[in-house]
């Protein structure tokens, strides 16, 4: 096969997908990298686990070996006695001798378990583009466990990563160094690399507000909050939800979407019954990019209660589609916003306060501007992703 590295991670690679950082990594390198990449992960088709097929995704052809259906592997959302990375983990070992054959050596990943499996099984070599460098085990899909294992995933990161040729992070500098000091304590000298979240600041951009609204029904005035990413615990919806409880006290006639599926969609569908919000809140599931753009254009604000986040690509997206923001204060949240021109930091888990802001932001004229100026003067993708493909090129 005339290609010159595996792309893998836990993606739906027969359908396009939006609205977190890996998706977005795994977008761009679909977009500027299917010439070179073999992409391996699983599929929603009924394709055979372990057997090469192709797909055709943002315009682009793909060779694809899938290694489960995406809905009975459980990476489609929903809670499984087993954890997703060690189903990913057997999904890599029993497909191993078919993407063994293809005669490629290479493997670029944003995904932790995939950097163990090839860095500890395999000797092939590693690229590595961290989405962020927060501890997973910390506050994650089982938080329960962070107390017992965040240290291990410390150690054993820092061991795989000295297999690794390549280390880049959507990160700060500064969140960067701090991951460079952790690895060190473990005997691990490595540098990652700051490489700033990036959009299509042509695809994701301002639109027709009217216009999106009465393509999904939604109420000409009526203040619209949106919610883009995975429905899990370590995104803090939670506080979302309480917060716009008291929203809706003042404004009852407000409406919150939250886009995408995950594991704590039951417990949050219960918690807003709970609180008596379920009717002005929208599950939506998963979307397609070109609905998701579409979504932001019919919405006022959009809010992130993340716990962790790396530089997050879900908001690089709705900076370039001229969102108002409402985020905690997470990694990047300080570079995207612009505290009382687009939108507010809120540095507590605060539910009045966070309601505060989210009243607030409807009342900055000038946040539409301000966002979209930012993501074309800091964030466009022009150039960036070319770089990225010429250093992977370059890559022995």
């Amino acid at each position: 096969m005339n290609k010159d590295f595996f792309y893998i991670d836990c993606f739906d690679f027969s359908r396009e997908s939006s609205g977190s950082g890996g998706a977005s990594i795994n977008n761009a390198v679909i977009r500027q990298m299917a010439d070179r990449a073999c992409f391996i992960g699983y599929t929603s088709d009924n394709d055979v686990p372990g057997k090469l097929t192709t797909k055709t995704l943002f315009g682009r052809t793909i060779d694809m070996l899938p290694i489960a259906g995406y809905g009975k592997s459980g990476a489609g959302g929903g809670r499984r006695l087993i954890p997703g990375a060690i189903r990913l983990f057997w999904y890599l070992w029993r497909t191993r001798k078919a993407w063994n054959s293809l005669g490629i050596r290479k493997v670029f990943t944003g995904n932790y378990i995939v950097l163990w499996y090839f860095a500890f099984l395999t000797d092939y070599r590693i690229g590595y583009y961290a989405t962020g460098l927060g501890n997973p085990w910390i506050i994650g899909r089982h938080p329960w466990a962070g107390k017992y294992f965040s240290k291990l995933y410390d150690f054993i990161q820092s061991k795989a990563l000295r297999h690794a040729q390549i280390t880049w992070a959507a990160d700060s500098p500064e969140t960067c160094a701090e991951w460079n000091r952790i690895a060190a304590r473990h005997g691990t000298k490595i540098a990652f690399e700051a490489i700033p979240s990036v959009v299509d600041t042509d695809f994701f951009r301002p639109l027709d507000r009217a216009e999106c609204r009465r393509r999904w029904n939604l109420p000409a005035e009526a203040p619209v909050y949106i919610f883009v990413g995975r429905l899990a615990q370590v995104k803090g919806i939670d506080l979302i939800l309480n917060a716009f409880r008291l929203v809706l006290s003042k404004r009852p006639d407000a409406l919150l979407l939250l886009i995408g599926d995950g594991e704590e969609k039951a417990s949050l569908q219960a918690l807003a019954e709970s609180l008596n919000v379920a009717a002005q809140v929208r599950f939506t599931g998963r979307r397609n990019p070109e609905e998701i753009v579409s979504l932001l254009g019919a919405a006022d604000a959009s809010v992130v209660g993340s716990h962790v986040e790396g530089s997050s690509f879900a908001m690089v997206e709705q900076l370039a589609a001229g969102k108002t923001m409402i985020s905690t204060e997470v990694s990047g949240a300080d570079d995207f916003i612009r505290d009382g021109v687009n939108g507010f930091v809120v540095r507590t888990r605060d539910p009045e306060l966070y309601a505060e802001k989210m009243l607030a932001v409807l009342d900055l004229p000038g946040a539409e501007r301000c966002s979209r100026d930012l993501a074309l003067k800091k964030y466009s993708e022009n150039g960036m992703w070319i770089t990225l493909r010429e250093r992977l090129l370059k890559w022995k």
